[in-house]
């Protein structure tokens, strides 16, 4: 069996070890982050479906509103003050590609919004319970 040496200078093998120390760093900061963001996607995400809005310290989630959801609706009254009503999601139409929500209030009364994520959840909300 023949043997095969190389020969290379003391600096050409630093450099390479060197070059191999960078390129091993290179790939833990890459696992590492790759790592993180999944971690943090799993923290940040319980359902796929679902966003995680902070609004005044409360945290509230949105999903698309469904038929037979509980909502509260921010009204401005005609003395500059507002009030949250309560109601129900009890038709759900498109209008030019934009859903037109119909909620039936707790007081009797309907009425129609389009319940966009933009005004989620300071002019409306999910209610609870």
């Amino acid at each position: 069996m023949t043997e095969v040496f190389f020969i290379m200078s003391k600096a050409t093998f630093n450099q390479l070890v060197r070059k191999l120390i960078e390129d091993t760093n290179l790939l833990l900061n890459i696992s590492t982050k790759m790592s993180s963001d999944e971690a943090s996607k799993e923290a940040t995400d319980d359902d796929d479906d679902d966003d995680v809005t902070y609004y005044n310290g409360k945290k509230y989630y949105y999903h698309p509103p469904q038929i037979g959801d509980k909502v509260e609706i921010l009204w401005s009254l005609t003395d500059d003050d507002q009030k949250w009503y309560a109601g129900q999601v009890t038709n759900n139409r498109k209008r030019n590609k934009i859903s037109v929500y119909t909620i039936t209030y707790d007081n009797g009364k309907t009425g129609q919004d389009y319940l966009s994520i933009e005004n989620f959840p300071k002019n409306w909300r999910f209610a609870v319970g």
